[in-house]
């Protein structure tokens, strides 16, 4: 299978795509389906019905069926108009891939504006960062949920938790993205240990899970190492490289791309903290992610953020009560609105 790549999760284009034809994984024989969000209302799906190869591009004629959400008839999605056209797309196998973008979770790290590998107290902050795992030794059970600008299934579901093994401390997580044609399951299991009062390295093991309905499915696996280096008690260093296998979900390494991340917090007291990553992987340009926080009380923590990338504006809020964790967080985009996202944990 190939399959055509698309922008974030967090852009302004959702591409769903189907495998190659039985006749081969040549991107001349595939058809191609995706989704484009144009703003709240509207969408368009493009089937790509003929492919011709020209001067190292692949000519595709497509045939473009354009959605309307219309307010008035109680968000009744009609069917406007069909276009046809020519639509060029780059055969470079670099840009061919499934999602499974990391950092989609949890609920602190999104109201962060998807920072905060480095602060040390980020709630299930292992799911980003292995390397966080030394910080926390109770056990712990979450449920994560996540809904995308109100696009009708379009879901993250993921079940995490975090355990001690021979005085090990572990962290697994499964998840699921998509909706009732397209799935994306991860499933991940990492650890940590300290090579130092101030130094921690954290490691991690992937299986990517890739399902179309009435198609067929495609698996892989992905390893990815992590380091958190605490400065001072007011700085805080970190570092995590993904994918460094170069996962291979159709025989071609790179599938699902290498990516690194870095992060420093900053504390100036108990109260407030700031962060900053910068993301980069080998299909997007560097991504700088602002985020603070504040401990409003000592149970309650407030979270804001910035994405540079998308211009996205994010916030959210943290609660422990005792052994429960309740955590929210929204993400407002310029072009799709709001995507919210919903987490309880149980520590014990």
């Amino acid at each position: 299978m190939i399959f055509l790549s698309r922008k974030r999760l967090s852009g302004s284009h959702i591409f769903y795509r189907l495998p190659a034809t039985q006749g081969g994984s040549s991107p001349l024989k595939q058809i191609v389906c995706f989704a484009e969000i144009h703003g709240r209302d509207r969408f368009g799906l493009l089937f790509i019905t003929k492919c011709f190869k020209f001067n190292k591009k692949l000519i595709a004629i497509s045939m473009m069926l354009n959605f309307s959400k219309h307010k008035r008839h109680k968000s009744k999605i009609s069917a406007q108009t069909f276009v046809f056209g020519l639509v060029l797309v780059w055969t470079i196998h670099g840009l061919l891939y499934a999602a499974f973008e990391p950092g989609k979770w949890p609920c602190a790290y999104l109201a962060r504006g998807s920072s905060g590998i480095a602060v040390s107290h980020l709630e299930n902050g292992y799911l980003v960062n292995p390397a966080l795992l030394t910080f926390k030794s109770n056990n712990r059970l979450g449920l994560f949920y996540r809904n995308y600008y109100s696009i009708n299934d379009l879901n993250d579901f993921v079940l995490s938790g975090r355990f001690s093994l021979f005085k090990m401390p572990l962290g697994l997580s499964v998840s699921q993205f998509g909706d009732k044609n397209y799935h994306e399951q991860t499933f991940f299991l990492g650890s940590a240990f300290g090579l130092s009062k101030t130094i921690s390295l954290g490691f991690g093991l992937q299986m990517f899970l890739l399902s179309v309905k009435h198609y067929s499915q495609s698996t892989a696996w992905g390893a990815l190492l992590a380091l958190h280096y605490r400065v001072s008690d007011k700085i805080g260093l970190a570092a995590v490289a993904g994918n460094l296998n170069e996962p291979q979900l159709n025989g071609h390494k790179g599938d699902i791309p290498v990516y690194f991340n870095t992060g420093v917090q900053f504390a100036p007291n108990k109260k407030i903290s700031f962060s900053l990553d910068v993301f980069k992987d080998e299909n997007f340009d560097f991504d700088f992610r602002y985020g603070v926080g504040y401990r409003v009380f000592t149970l309650v923590e407030l979270l804001a953020g910035f994405k540079q990338q998308t211009h996205a504006f994010t916030a959210g809020i943290q609660i422990n009560k005792m052994m429960v964790h309740f955590g929210y967080a929204l993400e407002m985009h310029p072009d799709l609105g709001v995507s919210n996202a919903i987490e309880v944990g149980y520590v014990f």
